[in-house]
């Protein structure tokens, strides 16, 4: 015979539960964002060669993979690059959104600001990782993401994560 009492409690230790999950794969998604960032640089600081740069990720893959056991296979290594490079081209606020239209348009300030009842302020892009990007999806979504066309990610990812999930309804819309 349950008590109420054991239901809230029950109730609890879900909640709690859900909570840890989504903490845990927000962490994945931001670490695996900030590997492939780190990718990206070192290639880019050592401006290597294609074939040399396969041959430094394969190594990272296998000493990773050593340390911290599957999950850091070069073809992992490889998305997550993928992941730095296409999330960090993409507005991640609708205050970055109108810098960059802004920009691209040579508008300035005081006519957006006339524009508009009240004065904008456009803040300036910072550099830390989690003023720059903002991810609320798991990272098996970013992967299903990363195939669809770049037009069509950019209006899929600024939807709620609830209305993310049918990705291959997003992939449909776009394709046709």
């Amino acid at each position: 015979m349950k008590t109420d009492l054991a239901d809230r409690i029950e109730r609890l230790i879900t909640e709690a539960r859900k909570r840890t999950v989504a903490a845990v794969n927000t962490a994945m998604v931001y670490t695996y964002y900030e590997i492939g960032r780190m990718i990206v640089e070192d290639e880019q600081q050592g401006e290597q060669r294609a074939e040399y740069g396969k041959y430094v990720l394969k190594n990272v893959a296998e000493q990773l993979t050593r340390k911290f056991g599957k999950g850091f296979s070069l073809t992992n290594l490889e998305l997550m690059r993928k992941f730095y490079k296409v999330y960090s081209q993409i507005p991640q606020t609708l205050s970055e959104e109108l810098t960059d239209t802004l920009t691209t348009e040579g508008a300035n300030s005081e006519t957006v600001s006339r524009k508009y009842s009240t004065p904008l302020t456009i803040p300036q892009k910072s550099q830390t990782l989690s003023d720059q990007v903002h991810f609320t999806l798991s990272w098996s979504h970013y992967l299903k993401l990363m195939r669809i066309e770049p037009t069509c990610r950019k209006t899929t990812t600024k939807s709620s994560p609830a209305n993310i999930k049918p990705t291959c309804r997003a992939r449909r819309n776009c394709n046709g």
